[in-house]
Parts: structure tokens; C-alpha cells; sequence
């Protein structure tokens, strides 16, 4: 048994990633194999990833009556909300933010957030910030731009030939 991945999970209620390959790093866990980890899906459950403009485009449509969507990604084991930070400052944003991330708080439910900034300067209320902050480990990862080292490796490849 990882009990590694277990503790991550039980002790940590909030993870922020900063910078570097967030992506790669949360998707990775939807790979896991519960077999060769020994944990049972009631033990580790694998994250709703949803970038924070779907969740603001999500919520949006559901003001036409099908909450749905929505209420799955509120009730979600584990959530990843993916680039907090990009979305423009509105006071209809933080009300969707707070209201999401205030009912997780509350009910101690394992969201993991991923940002190319630190709380502190997210541009969102600061009750939303006191409440990711509180529970947060801040794990920092190196700046490396993917997208743009796929892209270099391509175009070696290409001139290669």
C-alpha cells in the first residue's frame, strides 16, 4: 500500500501548484492504476480537473436551469482547479469563486489549485485568498514552457530529416 498517497490525501485539504508544468503534474493522477497502488477507489479518488474558465462558462449556462455540471464539479471528491489567476477581476467571478471554494472549505473537501502566481496576488477577494491560503502547501515548480520545448523539438525533428 502507497501510504505516501494516502497521507497526501488525508492531510492535505488544499494544494497550489505554481508554475511550471501543473498540467502534466495533476493529469498525471488520473493515470493511476488502483491496482498496482493497493488504495480502492474509496480511498483515493481521482481529481474533476476543470480550467477556471470552463467553470465560469459552466456557471454561466446554468442560470438557464441545469445546474447539473455544476453540482458535479461542487460535490467532486477532489477538484483541481486549473490556471485560478487568469480570469478577469468581476464581482460575478468571486461570487462564483466564493461560493464554490467556501463550500469545499467548509466541508473539508480536497481541492487543488493551479496558478502562475501566489495567492497573495491573485486578483480575487481576499476572502477567497484567506481560505485558499489556509489550507494551502504551495508547491513551486520550475519554469519550464512546455508547450514552447515540444514546439523547439518538433521544428529539430523537422530540419533533421
Amino acid at each position: 500500500m502507497n501510504y505516501r498517497l494516502m497521507l497526501i490525501h488525508f492531510l492535505i485539504d488544499f494544494v497550489f501548484t505554481l508554475g511550471g508544468n501543473v498540467d502534466g503534474l495533476v493529469c498525471s493522477g488520473q493515470n493511476i492504476n488502483h491496482e498496482q497502488t493497493g488504495l480502492c477507489g474509496e480511498i483515493f479518488k481521482i481529481p474533476e480537473v476543470l480550467h477556471v474558465l470552463d467553470l465560469l462558462e459552466m456557471t454561466k449556462k446554468s442560470y438557464d436551469g441545469d445546474r447539473g455540471e455544476v453540482e458535479r464539479i461542487r460535490n467532486a471528491a477532489v477538484l483541481c482547479l486549473d490556471d485560478i489567476g487568469v480570469q478577469m477581476s468581476k464581482e460575478w467571478v468571486d461570487t462564483v469563486f466564493y461560493s464554490l471554494i467556501n463550500e469545499r472549505y467548509s466541508n473539508h473537501k480536497i481541492t487543488i489549485y493551479t496558478s502562475n502566481v501566489l495567492p497573495d496576488a491573485l486578483k480575487i477577494d481576499d476572502r477567497i485568498i484567506d481560505r485558499i491560503a489556509s489550507r494551502s502547501y504551495i508547491i513551486t515548480l520550475p519554469e519550464v514552457n512546455v508547450r514552447r520545448s515540444k514546439a523547439e523539438a518538433g521544428m529539430k525533428k523537422l530540419l533533421d530529416k
